[in-house]
């Protein structure tokens, strides 16, 4: 038969294993919470990031070929034109 004492004890570490797991789960939760707080979301489709990147190209034609038309323009001008 258990004394008391023992009963005592036995109750006494189960608190503390009880405080321990209590301490492990807050921790898991903190964890997790902290992981969905970290979770990135996208802020666009993978179609509207294509038809961004297809304007910045189109953009990027457009000022190559404006650039060219300056440079053309200037080279028929010639010296004379000073």
């Amino acid at each position: 038969m258990l004394h008391s004492d023992d009963f005592r004890d036995i109750v006494g570490e189960c608190g503390k294993l009880l405080d321990d797991c209590m301490g492990l789960l807050a921790d898991v939760e903190f964890d997790l919470s902290s992981a969905n707080e970290d979770a990135l979301e996208p802020i666009a489709s993978k179609t509207e990031i294509s038809d961004m990147a297809d304007d910045v190209a189109s953009s990027l034609r457009i000022k190559r070929a404006e650039s060219c038309f300056v440079k053309r323009h200037l080279s028929w001008a010639g010296p004379e034109s000073d």
